[in-house]
C-alpha cells in the first residue's frame, strides 16, 4: 500500500509529506521505467510481507535499468530522511551494481544527484553515498561495510540515510533487515545541496545476473514543495570573446537558440546544462560598450514561463599596450650589479587589477603561460626564470622561463597574449651592439624610453643608465617622454611567393579585424592582411592573393587609413613593384662608401639601382677585402624578400638605428642593418657585388687617393661616385655642404646624363672644385660620334702649356661622358682662371679637333 501524507502550510505550493511505498497493493503507481517493463511487484522472494519491487527482464544482453517517482522538489532549510531494504543476489562487481538514487535532476541520468549504494565510481564493493555534480562523483561518506563479505548474496539489510538542515548526512543500517538496533555507519557533509526532485534506483548487470534485485519499505519523510514559479536568471557570466553562461536559479528545460537575441541576431549554437545555459554567437562582443541580451519562451522543468528579459552586460577586457613589455636583459653576463639570469619587465599602465590566469608570453615561437597572478595597477613585474626570484631586489617577480637562456642575445620577437590570444604587446629586440657600441659586452638591460608610445620601433629603447646595469621592478633611468605624431609611411616591397606581398612599413601598424583599412593592387583588387595576431601589430602586412602575381607587369598597391599604435594615420600611400628579374652585371651599382667614419660613426655602403628593371636584394651578396686582387668570403644582404625599383637607393650598414640617428634619415629611406658586416679598411679595399650565382655584378677599389686633394683628412668622408658612365674613377669625396655623406639620396656630386644635342658639351662652363657641394666637377660629353672612333681629350692653360689628359686614343661609344675635378697631371689644384679643352676624333678616314673654353673659380 502506498501511504502519502500531505499537511498544506503557509503558502500555495509547500508540501510536508511522508510517503511509503511498502509495493503490497501490487501497484507501481507514480512509477516509471526506462527502459519499460524492467520493474514489477513480485512475490518471489519478497523482502518483507507478501510483495516487493523486483526486477524480473529476462535481458539477453548487458543492461542498465532505471526505475524513479517524483517527489517534487525538497527544502534544503528542513531535514529529510530515507529509508529501504535491499537484496542483491550476485556479489557486486563494476558491472554489476546498484544504486538509490535522491534529488536527481534528471530522472534516469545520475548527472546532479546524491547516490546511495555500491560500485558506482569503483570496484571496492563499499557501501558509500557520493555527491555527483556535472557527472562528477565526490565520496561524502564511506561506509567501509564490504557489500560481497558484510552482507552477502541471501540477506536484506535495512538502510536509512538522513540529512540535518546543515547539510550533514547521516547512514545507519542493520544487516538482517530489523528495523530496531540499527548500526551508525558514519556521516559527512555535501558540498553543495542538490535541489532535483526525482527518486530512483540504477541496477547495472551481466547478461546471465539480471533479475537479481529487489527492494521494499522505501520510506520518505520531509518537506517538499510543487514549482509553481518561473525560473530566474541569477547570473550572467560572459566567458569568451563571443559566449556568455546563463546561471537559473532551478532547470531549465530544452531551449530554442531563437530564445536569446542579442544586437537583432541570435545565437550559433548553445548547450543547456540544466541550470546553466551557454550561448555562442558568430560576433565578437564590443569591449566596454554596454550591450544588452534578450530572453523570451524560457520555461523551467514543469513549464513555468519566465517572462521576457533583457540583461545588461559589459564586456572588459584588457586593451593593447595597456600592459607592456618594458625592459629586457637578454645578455646579463658580464654582470655588473644584478644577478646573472635573464629578465623582462612588464608595467601595468592601468588602474586596474588585471587577472592573468591564462595569459601567455612568446619568445619567439616559445610559448610561457601564467597562472595564478594579478597584476596590480601602476605594477612592475619581472618574469624570470622558475627557481630564481629570490636572486633579484623586486617587489613583484615570476619565476616564468624553463630555461635560463630563453632570451637569445642576438636579438628576438617578443608576445603578450591575454587568455582568448588576443595581442597585449609585441616588441623585438636586438643584440646591444645595435643600441650602443660600447655596452655591447653584455650585463646592460634594454630599457623602454616613453612608456607612453605602445609600440614606437626600436628607437624606443635603449641601454640602462642605470649603475647596476638595469633598473628590474623599478622606474626605467631612460624614461622620457615625448608625442607620436608622424604617420607611418610605405617603404619597400617583398614577394615571399608568387601569390603573397609583404608590405613593409616605417613603423610597426595596427590593424583591427573590421577596420576602415583598405589595400588596393591596382585600384581593382581588395585585399585582406594575414592576421597573424589580433589585433595585427606588425611594421611587416602580409597580402595572399588569388591570383599568381604575372612576369613582366608592374603593379601599384594603394593603401588607405593605415594607423600606427598611436593613431597617427597614413590616409593614402602608393607603392609600384613588379616581379624581380635575375641580376646582371652593371644593373645594380655601389654608389657611396663610408669606409673611415668619424669617431663613434658607422660605416655604410649604398646601392643603387641604375637599370629599369625590379631586383631583389635576397639574390644578392657582399665582400669585402683589403686585397684589391682577392675576394674575401661572401655575406647574404638580405634574409627576406626585398625589391629595390629602379632608380632605388639602399644603404648597408651594421645598424640600422645608429645609422639612422647618425644622419638623421627620414623612415622612407631605405637603410638595412646587417648582421654580418663586414669592416672595410681605412688604408683602401675592394668591395665586391656577387648575385646568387655568384657571378660578379660589380667590383671597385676605394682608397684615400679618390678623395679631394682640398681634403686634408678624409675621415668622415664618403666617397661618391659621380656618374654611372664607365669612365676611369668616376668617384670624389661628398661635398660639406650635406655633411659629407648623401646614405640613401641622390650623391652630392653626381651629374645627370648629358641632354642631346650638339656634338660636344661642357657643363658647367665655370666650376669651382672647392668640394662646397655646387658645381665642383666638370662634365664634358659627346654624342653622334662615328661609332669606333679614336677620342683624345687634354686641357691647357691660355699660353697652351699641357695641365692635364683625361683620355688618349680612347675608343668612342654611343654617348661618351668624360670629367675633370679641377686637378693637373701632378694631383694638385689649378690656379682659377680660363682654360681651353682640346678634343680630338679621329676615325679612319678623317680627324676632327674640338676646343673649347671653360674657366676655374674659387670662392
Amino acid at each position: 500500500m502506498k501511504a502519502l501524507l500531505w499537511f498544506i502550510i503557509l503558502w500555495p505550493g509547500l508540501l510536508s509529506a511522508q510517503v511509503s511505498f511498502d509495493f503490497e497493493d501490487d501497484s507501481l503507481s507514480g512509477w516509471e521505467q526506462l527502459p519499460a517493463n524492467r520493474w514489477e511487484i513480485s512475490s518471489d522472494q519478497s523482502l518483507n510481507g507478501l510483495f516487493s519491487l523486483h526486477h524480473v527482464f529476462d535481458n539477453p544482453d548487458v543492461g542498465v535499468d532505471y526505475i524513479f517517482t517524483d517527489l517534487n522538489y525538497p527544502i534544503a532549510e528542513e531535514p529529510v530522511s530515507f529509508s529501504f531494504r535491499v537484496r542483491h543476489s550476485y556479489n557486486p562487481s563494476r558491472g554489476n551494481n546498484w544504486q538509490l538514487y535522491i534529488f536527481s535532476q534528471y530522472p534516469d541520468q545520475l548527472i546532479d544527484a546524491f547516490v546511495f549504494g555500491v560500485n558506482f565510481d569503483g570496484t571496492d564493493d563499499l557501501i558509500k553515498l557520493w555527491y555527483v555534480q556535472n557527472d562528477k562523483p565526490e565520496v561524502i561518506i564511506n561506509t567501509n561495510i564490504n557489500y560481497e563479505d558484510q552482507i552477502g548474496r541471501e540477506n536484506a539489510p535495512f538502510f536509512i540515510l538522513s540529512r540535518d538542515p546543515n547539510g550533514i548526512w547521516e547512514i545507519k543500517y542493520n544487516p538482517q533487515g530489523d528495523e530496531t538496533e540499527l548500526v551508525e555507519l558514519g556521516e559527512g557533509i555535501e558540498p553543495a545541496p542538490c535541489d532535483g526532485k526525482y527518486l530512483g534506483i540504477r541496477y547495472s548487470y551481466s547478461s546471465a545476473q539480471d533479475r537479481k534485485l529487489w527492494v521494499d519499505d522505501l520510506n520518505v519523510t520531509g518537506q517538499f514543495y510543487e514549482d509553481i514559479t518561473p525560473p530566474r536568471l541569477d547570473t550572467l557570466q560572459i566567458t569568451g570573446l563571443n559566449s556568455l553562461n546563463l546561471y537559473f536559479d532551478e532547470n531549465v528545460s530544452a531551449c530554442d537558440m531563437h530564445d536569446f537575441t542579442w544586437i537583432d541576431s541570435h545565437p550559433d549554437s548553445l548547450s543547456n546544462n540544466g541550470a546553466e545555459i551557454q550561448i555562442f554567437f558568430s560576433d565578437k562582443f564590443p569591449n566596454r560598450q554596454l550591450q544588452q541580451l534578450q530572453i523570451e519562451g524560457l520555461e523551467d522543468m514543469e513549464g513555468n514561463f519566465l517572462s521576457d528579459t533583457v540583461v545588461d552586460f559589459t564586456q572588459y577586457l584588457i586593451e593593447f599596450g595597456e600592459v607592456l613589455i618594458n625592459e629586457i636583459m637578454s645578455d646579463p653576463e658580464p654582470v655588473v650589479y644584478l644577478p646573472a639570469f635573464e629578465f623582462v619587465e612588464l608595467f601595468n599602465t592601468t588602474e586596474l587589477n588585471i587577472d592573468m590566469e591564462g595569459w601567455s608570453f612568446n619568445v619567439n615561437s616559445k610559448s610561457y603561460t601564467f597562472s595564478n597572478r594579478v597584476l596590480s595597477p601602476q605594477e612592475y613585474l619581472v618574469l624570470t626564470t622558475e627557481g630564481k626570484e629570490n636572486y633579484f631586489d623586486c617587489d613583484h617577480i615570476h619565476g616564468l622561463f624553463s630555461s635560463s637562456t630563453t632570451l637569445t642575445n642576438s636579438g628576438a620577437e617578443l608576445k603578450l597574449f591575454d587568455q582568448y590570444e588576443r595581442l597585449i604587446h609585441i616588441t623585438n629586440y636586438s643584440e646591444l651592439s645595435e643600441y650602443d657600441q660600447i655596452k655591447n659586452d653584455g650585463g646592460w638591460s634594454l630599457e623602454r624610453i616613453d612608456p607612453g608610445l605602445r609600440c614606437g620601433g626600436i628607437e624606443n629603447w635603449g641601454v640602462s643608465r642605470d649603475e647596476k646595469g638595469g633598473t628590474p621592478g623599478r622606474k626605467n633611468s631612460v624614461a622620457d617622454s615625448g608625442t607620436d605624431m608622424t604617420s607611418p609611411e610605405l617603404t619597400f616591397i617583398g614577394l615571399p611567393d608568387s601569390n603573397t606581398i609583404a608590405i613593409h612599413f616605417s613603423e610597426p601598424v595596427f590593424i583591427s579585424e573590421g577596420g576602415d583599412y583598405t589595400f588596393t593592387l591596382d585600384n581593382l583588387v581588395p585585399a585582406s592582411p594575414v592576421f597573424h595576431t589580433t589585433p595585427l601589430v606588425a611594421d611587416v602586412i602580409e597580402l595572399k592573393l588569388d591570383k599568381l602575381i604575372r612576369a613582366e607587369t608592374i603593379y601599384s598597391i594603394n593603401v588607405e587609413n593605415i594607423p600606427d599604435c598611436e593613431g597617427n594615420m597614413l590616409n593614402e600611400g602608393v607603392i609600384s613593384f613588379a616581379l624581380p628579374e635575375t641580376p646582371k652585371p652593371q644593373s645594380i651599382i655601389l654608389n657611396e662608401v663610408m669606409y673611415d667614419p668619424f669617431v663613434g660613426g658607422l660605416e655604410y655602403l649604398e646601392l643603387f639601382n641604375c637599370s629599369d628593371s625590379y631586383f631583389d636584394l635576397k639574390d644578392f651578396k657582399y665582400s669585402v677585402n683589403a686585397d684589391e686582387n682577392s675576394t674575401g668570403s661572401l655575406n647574404w644582404i638580405a634574409d627576406c624578400s626585398h625589391l629595390i625599383s629602379p632608380g632605388g637607393y639602399v644603404v648597408l650598414s651594421s645598424s640600422e638605428t645608429q645609422l639612422r640617428d647618425l644622419w638623421d634619415l627620414s623612415r622612407k629611406i631605405d637603410v638595412v642593418g646587417l648582421s654580418t658586416w663586414r669592416t672595410m679598411p681605412n688604408d683602401g679595399g675592394s668591395i665586391s657585388l656577387f648575385n646568387r650565382s655568384d657571378l660578379c655584378m660589380e667590383k671597385i677599389y676605394y682608397n684615400d687617393f679618390m678623395h679631394h686633394d682640398l681634403l686634408a683628412d678624409p675621415g668622415g668622408v664618403s666617397l661618391e661616385r659621380i656618374s654611372t658612365s664607365k669612365i676611369p674613377s668616376p668617384w670624389t669625396s661628398a661635398s660639406s655642404s650635406v655633411n659629407y655623406g648623401t646614405p640613401g639620396v641622390k650623391n652630392s656630386q653626381w651629374i645627370e646624363d648629358a641632354v642631346e644635342g650638339s656634338e660636344i658639351n661642357i657643363s658647367p662652363q665655370v666650376f669651382s672644385p672647392d668640394l662646397d657641394g655646387h658645381e665642383d666637377v666638370l662634365e664634358i660629353s659627346f654624342q653622334k660620334l662615328p661609332l669606333g672612333s679614336l677620342l683624345s681629350i687634354y686641357i691647357t692653360d691660355l699660353n697652351g702649356l699641357e695641365v692635364t689628359s683625361l683620355i688618349e686614343n680612347g675608343i668612342s661609344g654611343n654617348l661618351d661622358r668624360y670629367f675633370w675635378d679641377g686637378h693637373d697631371l701632378n694631383h694638385h689644384l689649378v690656379l682659377p682662371g680660363i682654360y681651353v679643352i682640346h678634343c680630338r676624333v679621329k676615325t679612319r678616314d678623317s680627324e676632327k679637333v674640338y676646343r673649347l673654353a671653360c674657366a676655374v673659380s674659387y670662392k
